[in-house]
């Protein structure tokens, strides 16, 4: 993608997903305590996403679309953020960072 931002197309369904790197920049965050991730979207709704891997400074998290299509019904721009879930019940938030939906 040549803007950096994320995107897929309206109707985008399993096995397409969005996977993000999130590193622990300046926070000094252990990545490998993060128990699970949840992508936040602006909107009020929650997207499940796995962790694929983790070290201690960088993580990948994935969700996998829906295989009806319906996350990915409607153009639109989002404002997405992290929600990691630590060991011991800390949470993080990270982002946000843009996620289009293109027509």
């Amino acid at each position: 993608m040549s803007d950096g931002e994320p995107s897929v197309y309206v109707g985008a369904r399993s096995p397409e997903a969005l996977r993000v790197s999130i590193c622990s920049g300046t926070s000094g965050l252990d990545m490998t305590t993060v128990q699970s991730v949840v992508f936040q979207i602006c909107r009020g709704r929650d997207w499940s996403a796995v962790i694929d891997s983790a070290t201690r400074s960088k993580l990948v998290a994935v969700h996998t679309f829906d295989a009806n299509g319906q996350e990915t019904r409607t153009p639109a721009t989002l404002r997405v953020f992290a929600i990691l879930n630590l060991a011991g019940g800390g949470v993080r938030r990270a982002g946000p960072f843009n996620f289009t939906i293109k027509p």
